[in-house]
């Protein structure tokens, strides 16, 4: 097929966006959001603000506050069918952006089980009885935009629900919502971002158009990311910083939803295996798999772009350099010995890793594959933070 498809949700976007929530139509509005975050921030008293002057009543039915668990979305599904909403209102980072998703689903399709929702684009189309209106506040997953939820299991084991009926009715961008955003999840957040624009620059189903989109976020994030975490936070270059974020991470959300994540991602599941974050998870990767694919063009379209020069090699030894040099100036950890995780913890972990990461559709879709010897080489890198 010589043509390829190109998707994302609809946009509000620009600082006071969220305004536009009083312009929307919906009778009963069920607000699912990571209640600490939000009220911190208060997106949720000026998102309820505006719900009213739109005359439309609004209920929390879902607390977000961890990434969500199968059994999370399981005990919200009773109250969100009895409250019986023509809108959810997704407020927050991509745990509650997810959870909306997976609520959408049932509550779309009652009769619906896990192990349907779990089936690649298999999903029947949703929005016959309510749209999903998705308001992130933090700059990471691209949730907002992308055809992916992410829940964890029993076992602590990620699973994916994958179909373009997932992309969200509306997308929300209000930077306002970020500027309050912490130092450590802003960091962490934004690694996330990066590492979706990383790999959809160099995924073999990307198009020109995912490249091109790819390439510029990624600049924009290694750009950015510092003065978001770094600048004075009352100063006018740390607000340009995290608008600016708050973009580009959207536009890597949009890349990795028209092509797929690499590899970095198909090491997440170590996240969380361990406690630890998904977008910690993605930065303590990234440099070990950016080192194993070696050169390649859309690397050095970036290192260009960062004031890189010579030859791919060169241009690539730049890149990697960039992204440690990146990954301490945020105050992230080198590698996850550096996350307090014992040596014996993570070796007893790594077989199934590594298995995990082989069968692993974002490896399959890599632009060089490694073989088992070549993820458990990346694991140790990502576990001691240094080159092997």
């Amino acid at each position: 097929m010589a043509y390829s498809w190109f998707q994302n949700a609809p946009m509000v976007v620009g600082r006071g966006a969220l305004e536009h929530l009083a312009r929307v139509s919906a009778r009963r509005v069920a607000v699912i959001a990571d209640l600490r975050a939000v009220q911190a921030s208060g997106a949720l008293q000026r998102a309820g603000g505006y719900l009213r002057q739109a005359g439309s009543d609004w209920t929390l039915v879902h607390d977000a506050r961890r990434e969500p668990h199968l059994r999370d979305v399981e005990q919200s599904i009773g109250e969100l069918r009895a409250y019986a909403p023509d809108a959810l209102l997704a407020v927050g980072g991509g745990s509650a952006l997810d959870a909306a998703k997976a609520l959408w689903y049932f509550y779309e399709l009652p009769e619906a089980t896990w192990e349907q929702a779990f089936q690649p684009f298999a999903i029947p189309p949703l929005g016959a009885r309510a749209r999903l209106i998705a308001v992130p506040t933090t700059s990471g997953t691209g949730s907002e935009t992308t055809c992916v939820a992410v829940l964890v299991d029993d076992r602590d084991r990620k699973r994916l629900m994958m179909s373009r009926e997932l992309v969200p009715s509306l997308a929300v961008l209000d930077p306002d919502l970020a500027d309050s955003m912490p130092c450590p999840v802003a960091a962490a957040s934004g690694m996330d971002a990066l590492t979706h624009a990383l790999e959809a620059a160099v995924c073999r189903a990307s198009s020109s158009m995912v490249v091109a989109t790819a390439v510029e976020a990624a600049t924009s994030l290694s750009q950015w990311l510092p003065y978001s975490i770094e600048a004075d936070p009352a100063s006018p270059l740390r607000a340009q910083a995290r608008e600016l974020v708050h973009y580009a991470a959207s536009r890597a959300g949009m890349a990795i939803n028209n092509s797929s994540a690499g590899l970095a991602h198909a090491m997440d599941q170590a996240g969380p295996r361990l406690g630890l974050p998904h977008g910690l998870a993605c930065a303590l990767a990234l440099p070990a798999t950016v080192e194993f694919l070696g050169p390649q063009p859309a690397f050095s379209r970036v290192a260009l772009a960062l004031g890189g020069s010579g030859s791919d090699a060169e241009l690539w030894k730049h890149l990697l350099g960039m992204l440690r040099q990146l990954g301490r100036k945020l105050g992230l950890p080198g590698g996850y010995r550096q996350c307090g995780i014992s040596e014996q913890r993570y070796a007893a972990l790594l077989p199934e890793l590594i298995q995990e990461a082989l069968a692993s559709g974002s490896t399959r879709l890599a632009p060089l594959v490694p073989d088992a010897a070549c993820f458990e080489r990346m694991f140790w890198r990502a576990f001691h933070g240094e080159s092997l």
